[in-house]
């Protein structure tokens, strides 16, 4: 597992960024030591805070150039939405 961690700064040391690896080939972003999403040799990511995901939104005007799969939160009709086959759809 490669770990890239985001330890709490002080006055005299600011926020540092430390990596390490053991070889599994999983990815692993931290803070202050604690896993909160890692990503392994398949791709595949897991969430393992108690946290929450923000997604990407903004208004109907502002959807970017859509690909297959992209999900975001239109303020516009406060849905959630998708990109399939070519167009955005409502996530019921």
């Amino acid at each position: 597992m490669s770990s890239i961690n985001a330890t709490a700064g002080s006055p005299t040391q600011p926020t540092a960024l430390i990596c390490s690896g053991d070889n599994t080939a999983t990815l692993t972003f931290q803070t202050n030591s604690t896993t909160a999403l890692s990503i392994d040799a398949n791709q595949n990511a897991n969430c393992t805070s108690t946290g929450a995901i923000t997604f990407p939104s903004g208004t109907t005007g502002q959807r970017p150039t859509g690909a297959n799969g992209m999900i975001r939160y239109n303020t516009s009709n406060s849905t959630f939405e998708a990109y399939l086959g070519g167009s955005w759809s409502n996530i019921p």
